[in-house]
């Protein structure tokens, strides 16, 4: 209603609101949150003595021989239910709890922190990020994972761009040949013409020319500094509206690829060793372990329906490759963040799956983010049926940083 990521230097929200899908009366912001709410009535189960009892019998469905379970996880959702529920609260600014980036409340005019900030505030060691899309799947439905690179990838932008007709052929080459290749592919449009808009929109807040080596400057494709959209360390100092206003070669605010310098907390942040493993590389040859985590969650939803008899194995939703783009929570919490489609609205069994087997769901999404902290068996040959794993995820790594724990750095 009142839009959303809200740009304190031109001092208006820039997008509309987006709701989030609806196909034939379901709501994808509706669908979703029931599941969460019954993942985490599933987790919470960790608490108690009997709970982890009442867990290990699941637990058995999806590992031949998993351990007893010994310790909690503290689980956290990271909105209310729906507006609606809220509407007579909220009447003045019915989006207000469910902004991605800080604003400024309308009753108050104070700076309210929006979904981003929010989760950060927690200092997670893992989000999932759970959605449905109108897409087009296969016969049997499908999911993806949601992810974006690092800087070392998006920093080819920079070589292409001051590079000269042979070298840039050679960089959009490579990059056509890399896991990366398939940026946008939800749109039917050119992977690296795509990455390259991106890439703009990431280094200096605004889309790029057709040439991919000039700025757009009209004002509506301006897109904004989004590092400074957000409450957490990585923010620059007020100052930084002034240096946005009047921007100087060599700066972090420069609008030209050409003349931009990755300065500053954020830009340093990109550079370092944890976002690397974040969105970079890992178990899944890129992606870090984002994808990993992403994936693996997928697996355990598509064991989730071959054990419950729900599915045969060539009726599994599939696993399809990545939305790859500039997306605001793989890159702006430090969480490892399995952001997930993991459904399609426009395939009929997706469909039914939503509407009768949010438990199926549920316990399948609850196993897999137990495993990416706590090994589970599973048989060999999982890897090659898009089954789980069992592997879970070097936490520690980040914690123990020389740098400092990733995970709590994220605010003062």
């Amino acid at each position: 209603m009142y839009g959303d990521k809200c740009d304190p230097l031109i001092q208006e929200c820039i997008l509309g609101y987006r709701g989030g899908a609806e196909k034939h009366g379901y709501w994808e912001s509706e669908e979703v949150y029931r599941i969460a709410v019954l993942i985490k009535e599933k987790l919470d189960l960790l608490d108690s003595a009997s709970g982890r009892k009442k867990f290990h019998q699941i637990l058995k469905k999806y590992s031949p021989n998993p351990e007893m379970p010994s310790e909690s996880m503290e689980i956290f959702l990271s909105r209310k239910e729906n507006y609606y529920e809220h509407y007579p609260a909220n009447h003045l600014d019915v989006n207000a709890d469910y902004r991605l980036f800080d604003f400024e409340d309308k009753v108050t005019g104070e700076r309210r922190m929006g979904t981003v900030s929010r989760i950060n505030a927690m200092k997670p060691h893992l989000v999932v990020s759970l959605h449905l899309t109108p897409g087009a799947p296969s016969r049997y439905g499908g999911m993806a994972a949601v992810i974006t690179p690092g800087y070392d990838t998006f920093s080819q932008a920079i070589s292409f761009v001051n590079g000269n007709p042979v070298q840039r052929k050679k960089i959009r080459n490579a990059f056509l040949g890399s896991p990366w290749q398939n940026w946008m592919r939800s749109a039917g449009k050119d992977g690296f013409q795509s990455f390259m808009t991106d890439s703009w929109i990431y280094l200096v807040g605004r889309s790029m020319q057709s040439s991919g080596l000039e700025p757009d400057m009209r004002p509506s494709k301006y897109r904004g500094y989004r590092q400074n959209w957000v409450t957490w360390v990585y923010a620059d100092d007020e100052s930084w509206i002034d240096a946005a206003l009047s921007p100087e070669k060599g700066s972090a605010y420069y609008p030209h690829i050409r003349h931009f310098k990755p300065i500053g907390s954020f830009w340093e942040r990109e550079k370092s060793i944890p976002e690397r493993w974040r969105r970079e590389g890992g178990q899944e040859g890129y992606g870090g372990d984002n994808y990993y985590s992403g994936k693996e969650i997928m697996r355990y939803i598509r064991k989730g329906f071959l054990a419950n008899s729900v599915d045969t194995y060539t009726q599994l939703p599939v696993i399809a490759k990545p939305y790859i783009s500039t997306w605001v929570v793989p890159t702006y919490i430090n969480a490892v963040s399995a952001y997930l489609e993991i459904a399609h609205l426009d395939a009929a069994r997706d469909v039914q799956r939503i509407l009768r087997h949010k438990e199926i769901y549920a316990e399948s999404i609850a196993v897999g983010i137990y495993s990416l902290f706590y090994s589970l068996p599973q048989p060999a040959t999982n890897r090659r049926k898009d089954l789980p794993t069992g592997t879970p995820l070097d936490f520690r790594k980040y914690v123990e940083y020389e740098g400092g724990n990733h995970f709590l750095s994220v605010v003062r």
